[in-house]
């Protein structure tokens, strides 16, 4: 099922870098870092902070939108249990605009996101399976669900360009 929808989305993505205007969720840096209390009321929960940074990216005559997104993984939840927890791990989305909404998606079946809210100030993120950090091949090492195949949501500020900088150079 999966391969279906990244599969279309794929196409959907491409097919919408061929016009003048991209898709997808609006350019901006974003972020959330999660206070320790609420970690603790929250014990699946896996970010303890994200950093997103979409932007548009011009090749050529086609320009294309991409999130790159940092997640401080917490140690707790299913990442503590994989013996995970306690890293910063990064990952690469194309994104794109479908039926369903706006979105981004990992390459090679590695999962998405879903803007599920988006206002000046805040975009909220859902996704069932996301998978975050390089490994060998395709895909990533960490799942960003709090519980894999279940839906949780982000809802990240927007938050001055530099932030997003200031993570990505570090």
């Amino acid at each position: 099922m999966r391969n279906t929808i990244f599969t279309s989305g794929m196409v959907l993505a491409l097919t919408c870098s061929l016009g003048a205007a991209q898709e997808g969720p609006s350019p901006g840096c974003y972020q959330r870092e999660y206070s320790q209390s609420h970690l603790n009321k929250h014990p699946d929960q896996v970010a303890r902070s994200l950093t997103m940074w979409i932007r548009d990216q011009q090749d050529g005559e086609f320009t294309n939108r991409f999130a790159y997104l940092v997640v401080d993984f917490v140690n707790q939840g299913h990442v503590k249990r994989a013996g995970l927890g306690a890293q910063r791990l990064d990952q690469s989305l194309i994104c794109y605009t479908n039926s369903g909404g706006a979105g981004c998606s990992v390459e090679c079946d590695g999962g998405n996101f879903m803007v599920s809210n988006e206002t000046d100030s805040t975009m909220t993120i859902a996704t069932d399976y996301l998978m975050v950090g390089e490994v060998e091949g395709c895909g990533g090492a960490i799942d960003l669900a709090e519980v894999p195949d279940r839906e949780v949501k982000y809802r990240l500020n927007r938050v001055d360009p530099q932030n997003c900088l200031a993570v990505i150079e570090n």
